[in-house]
């Protein structure tokens, strides 16, 4: 048996103790989180905690759309290299990584400084202002741990991501708040911004090393040989120290790099759709006039009504590569074996969780203090919207993997355009509960359909398998 083949016969074996090293680091990372949100409910004033919980969701949601997709399309480029042994290509693709975020992250520091000085008033100006500062930290570390990630280092990025980051800046917090007789909304900001800037260099110190054991020297290589076509260009070795190096390493990479800002366009896209279901109602909340407490009264119940979502986002991470390999090597019928063993346990663990929700949710949310027990209703709403996107959380990205971007698109884009107009509708005629319910519907519908056109796709790829081997 060829080692492609063993290669195959690994990916395919779902292996139970890495994952339940993810569950765990995950289940840490998100305690860790809630328990920082728990804090700050506790220790800020209500109109300094309602300003800290709008300012992170921009921050967060700037975050996200800075990361350009280079992130997730290297779970399908970093793997395809890595198969082919082409070790220069997995370097490249770091660095024009890097570059593209600290370049679409520093244009939306320029719009969120634009947009936060614009809307925003008050004390709360200076908390917003601040957090979009740290948006190329932000961004940064989510691309650097997808990196590590689709290089085969799941446990460590997880790690990274999920305990290292939100431990930082729980410790920083605590410490600010002892410390600092006026520990403000915009000092826990920054404590937040820190411990991303941490994960951030963890990051790159080990992607450097991985980079160096893997040896430096790159080799001749056709570096986008996709099915969009072949875009090799010969290299010149003279060049080799520079090829990296800004702008003389651009100008030989032109063509590779043009290429995977093209491919990762698709992959923006749906990230800043996706982005914005998640971070809409609490961005268009900051945004609208509201009583000094109002956001923060929400918050918590997004907060622990989004708990449900470390379920995929456990699993799934790992499972990304093994994704592309399927997809690309037209493995279809075990990868789909092992999707529905998924479903089931992911399923059945989130159906579990709702009820518990349901059942002691005014307890856990008066943890974070008796006047947030009112946001029940939201809170049910919320983890009914995240319960369905679990269960088909894997759909959106098979359907960029088997080029069904535009489908995807939009079917996003309605669910986004809908949620902007039904929020503030919304929020005038039911407040919170009306913000939660329309987060919940909008939710529950996008993942819907896009299993369901996952299915269609799946049908479609099997279907041109079928018809090629029997033209062979």
């Amino acid at each position: 048996m060829d080692r492609l083949s063993v290669s195959r016969e690994e990916n395919a074996k779902f292996s139970t103790s890495i994952a339940g090293i993810l569950i765990g680091a995950n289940i840490s990372g998100v305690a860790l989180s809630y328990l920082l949100m728990l804090y700050l409910a506790r220790s800020l004033a209500p109109e300094e905690f309602d300003g800290f919980v709008g300012a992170i969701a921009v921050l967060m949601m700037f975050g996200a759309l800075s990361e350009a997709g280079v992130g997730k399309y290297a779970y399908k480029r970093i793997p395809l290299a890595a198969e082919a042994e082409d070790h220069n290509q997995r370097h490249a693709y770091v660095v024009f990584a890097a570059w593209m975020v600290f370049f679409v992250s520093s244009l939306f520091v320029a719009l969120g400084i634009l947009l936060e000085s614009s809307f925003v008033r008050g004390a709360v100006e200076m908390t917003s202002v601040t957090a979009v500062l740290f948006i190329p930290a932000i961004a940064g570390c989510g691309v650097a741990v997808d990196l590590l990630i689709a290089s085969r280092s799941a446990v460590i990025g997880t790690l990274i991501a999920r305990l290292m980051v939100p431990l930082v800046t729980l410790s920083l917090t605590i410490a600010g708040v002892m410390s600092i007789k006026r520990f403000d909304g915009t000092a826990a900001v920054v404590c937040f911004g820190i411990g991303s800037s941490v994960g951030l260099v963890v990051c790159y110190w080990l992607l450097k090393g991985r980079q160096d054991s893997l040896g430096q020297e790159p080799t001749d290589t056709n570096f986008a040989e996709e099915d969009s076509g072949d875009l090799s260009i010969p290299e010149a070795s003279e060049s080799r120290k520079l090829r990296l190096i800004w702008p003389e390493g651009l100008s030989i990479r032109r063509a590779e790099w043009i290429h995977w800002t093209y491919r990762s366009l698709s992959y923006f896209a749906i990230g800043c759709a996706v982005t914005w279901l998640f971070k809409a109602p609490l961005v268009v909340l900051h945004h609208l006039p509201h009583s000094a407490a109002e956001l923060g009264l929400l918050a918590p119940a997004f907060e622990t009504g989004c708990l449900v979502l470390l379920l995929s986002k456990s699993a799934d991470k790992y499972y990304f590569p093994m994704l592309a390999v399927a997809i690309d090597t037209g493995d279809l019928k075990s990868d789909m074996k092992l999707r529905r063993r998924r479903q089931a346990i992911v399923g059945g663990a989130a159906l579990v969780f709702w009820v518990i929700v349901y059942q002691l949710g005014d307890s856990i949310l008066s943890l974070f203090g008796s006047q947030f027990v009112q946001s029940h209703t939201a809170l049910i709403w919320v983890a009914s919207g995240a319960c369905v996107w679990t269960l088909f959380s894997l759909s959106p990205t098979a359907l960029l993997f088997m080029r069904r971007s535009k489908q995807l698109a939009a079917n996003l884009l309605f669910h986004s355009i809908a949620m902007v107009i039904l929020i503030p509708i919304a929020f005038r005629d039911s407040g919170n509960d009306g913000v939660a319910c329309v987060f919940a519907v909008c939710l529950a519908s996008a993942a819907t359909i896009a299993k369901i056109q996952e299915v269609h796709a799946w049908k479609s790829q099997l279907a041109m398998s079928a018809t090629a081997v029997q033209a062979n």
